[in-house]
């Protein structure tokens, strides 16, 4: 109820300027190449830079609206509640004994509920497809884990960031390295299916390149001189020698490193509260696995964390998201 109000009452900017209208275009005049089309259209260039798997997602309930006759955006934002309630439902099989922490921490986190039903952000889909992949890594589904992992960076490049600890967990454990041809074989046919296909889009691949947000891991830097030492890129490679020197690499150290990771480039950047829900998963195993003051520890930083980005400077609340229900006609889009 409390999303469903928040999908009633808000008005994202985000979802309603930039990816609705797009959506609404690539399905008003359909296209293999919606990014082709969008531009040809005259459409901001800088509108929805996320491949197939985010558009195959959020397109079938968008179209359902528009036939419906509904504003747009209730479809676009009842298919990122059933990526939410997927997440619940995939997160509660992975942790069958902890149900009730898993409502507590995931159902009821601040960030997620802000980013996504607020802001109108779409960062659960990535996130909800990468953690399938670590699913069904656990579950010894190869194929269908490389399968998903090429849809999460699909759908969100940043995703690409987990792709060396997946292979690092093969490498470091000798009871499943000679499963890492099946796992290469669906990694390589979801890049045929979902990646590929945006590669050969010109206008695809300008969206993502002229991305802002792609330049947020090189802002923190140290000047030396005349050439700078960018902190992000240098904390990773650390942490991918480190986990590469692992004699061994379990499945909850593997979870634990891609977490630690994560949270990382997102408190180094402080750019989007939609980057947080990258690490939502991986702080709900982590609390499974630990006690109460855990569980105390991380919803307090993660208020802390969303007063933060509120209070930012690069946050604008009016720009946002908007109160005002009676103009919900706007977001039919029929232009």
């Amino acid at each position: 109820f409390l999303r469903l109000f928040c999908l009633v009452v808000f008005l994202p900017y985000a979802a309603s300027e930039l990816y609705v209208p797009f959506l609404n275009v690539s399905l008003t005049n359909f296209s293999l190449d919606p990014w082709r089309q969008w531009i040809l259209q005259g459409g901001d260039p800088l509108s929805f830079p996320y491949g197939y798997s985010t558009w195959l997602i959020l397109a079938p309930f968008t179209a359902l609206a528009k036939i419906l006759h509904l504003p747009l955006y209730y479809g676009y934002g009842f298919s990122l509640l059933l990526v939410d309630l997927s997440l619940l439902v995939f997160l509660k099989k992975l942790l069958p004994t902890r149900e009730r922490l898993v409502i507590l921490t995931y159902w009821l986190s601040p960030i997620v509920i802000f980013a996504t039903y607020i802001v109108g952000l779409n960062d659960l889909i990535p996130v909800f497809l990468l953690f399938l992949s670590l699913f069904f890594i656990n579950e010894k589904s190869w194929k269908t884990a490389g399968l998903f992992l090429a849809a999460s960076i699909s759908a969100k490049l940043s995703m690409v960031i987990a792709l060396p600890f997946f292979f690092f967990y093969f490498l470091n454990n000798k009871p499943i390295r000679l499963n890492l041809n099946k796992f290469l074989a669906g990694f390589s046919f979801g890049v045929i299916i979902f990646i590929l296909p945006f590669v050969l889009s010109k206008e695809g691949l300008f969206m993502l390149v002229n991305n802002p947000q792609m330049l947020e891991i090189l802002k923190l830097k140290i000047s030396t001189g005349e050439s700078s030492i960018f902190i992000i890129p240098l904390a990773y490679l650390i942490f991918l020698y480190v986990i590469w020197r692992l004699k061994r690499l379990n499945f909850s150290l593997f979870q634990a490193s891609l977490g630690v990771v994560f949270l990382s480039i997102v408190l180094m950047t402080l750019s989007s509260p939609g980057w947080f829900v990258w690490t939502i998963p991986f702080l709900v195993y982590y609390q499974a696995i630990s006690d109460k003051t855990a569980i105390l520890l991380t919803f307090s930083f993660s208020v802390l964390y969303l007063v933060s980005v509120v209070l930012s400077s690069n946050f604008n609340l009016p720009q946002v998201l908007y109160f005002n229900l009676p103009t919900f006609d706007l977001f039919v889009l029929e232009k």
